[in-house]
């Protein structure tokens, strides 16, 4: 009987290791090899999240690491809980042949730290690239260079607009703010004016202002959207399911990605749903003349626009 249940314990282990193992991906890190800690919070040691980028100081196996922790002594780390660091700083391109293969690229044919301000003769090509090719990538670039720009453009195949029924206008005050926060704020709304998507309001549906510091130390201005989105009709139209998309694109040998700058300031709002946009902050009373971030039905308006 013994026998039985140590085969199938056993049996039970091999399946659920291969199943655990199907997707692992095991890491080999050297000495002085940057790499992301999965680390407690400070400031809940409940929750963790990745932190780096830190250096590994010694290997002491297979699996086992040393690591060098930002004003904290070193510790010692399971290989699970690292991840490598990659240095995004500079923004990379590439483009691959048509007649060539479908699999990814050996070299790169362009590079360079480019926001779409810059010309397009500031890139630089790599010298491996045939003479003729470059003189093709660069007239190709000019004949399409206001695509690769930061500034978003906008459509006319749709606008956005907000159901709310018959009921009142909700008003609500900005949060108090120290000064430090109110010149963000300011400076913010200054440079959304200039790229025209914002304008001085009078709507009775002032909603407040947040601003969320990101992981690289700059500010996402959002608004706290919350009781206007409670009284929202939610758009009912089936949104696809990632799952199908994989499935659809799974057989494809070559797929191509297209990246909106501020996707959703590419779409514009129609009036009513301009005046129910507006925010109230320190400085001012101001409402956004395209989708901005925060509504409850904001990601379905450019889904359909796509489709």
């Amino acid at each position: 009987m013994m026998k039985v249940v140590r085969d199938s314990l056993g049996q039970a282990q091999e399946k659920q290791s291969s199943w655990y193992d199907e997707k692992v991906r095991l890491y080999t890190f050297e000495q002085c090899d940057n790499v992301m800690v999965f680390l407690p919070l400070k400031t809940d040691k409940l929750q963790a999240a990745w932190e780096g980028p830190h250096a590994i100081l010694d290997r002491l196996d297979d699996v086992t690491y040393v690591v060098s922790i930002s004003d904290r002594k070193p510790k010692t780390v399971h290989v699970n809980m690292l991840k490598p660091y990659y240095d995004r700083k500079e923004m990379v391109f590439w483009v691959s042949s048509v007649e060539g293969t479908s699999e990814d690229p050996e070299e790169l044919v362009m590079y360079g730290d480019w926001d779409g301000e810059a010309g397009i003769e500031e890139l630089c090509l790599l010298d491996h690239l045939p003479s003729q090719d470059k003189d093709q990538l660069l007239a190709a670039l000019k004949d399409f260079e206001t695509v690769f720009s930061n500034k978003p453009g906008k459509t006319d195949l749709a606008v956005h607009s907000i159901e709310t029924g018959s009921h009142r206008p909700i008003y609500s005050r900005h949060y108090p703010v120290n000064e430090k926060v109110r010149q963000e704020i300011k400076w913010e709304i200054a440079e959304m004016e200039e790229l025209g998507v914002i304008q001085p309001s009078t709507s009775p549906w002032p909603s407040p202002v947040v601003l969320v510091r990101k992981q690289d130390g700059t500010i996402r201005f959002c608004v706290d959207y919350r009781k206007l989105n409670a009284i929202t009709t939610p758009d009912v139209y089936p949104m696809p399911r990632m799952d199908s998309l994989l499935d659809h694109l799974g057989p494809d040998k070559v797929i191509s990605t297209l990246h909106l700058s501020k996707g959703f300031w590419q779409m514009a709002l129609d009036p009513d749903a301009v005046a129910k946009s507006a925010f109230t902050t320190p400085i001012g009373l101001y409402e956004f003349t395209v989708l901005p971030f925060g509504f409850r039905v904001a990601p379905d308006s450019p889904d359909h626009c796509a489709r």
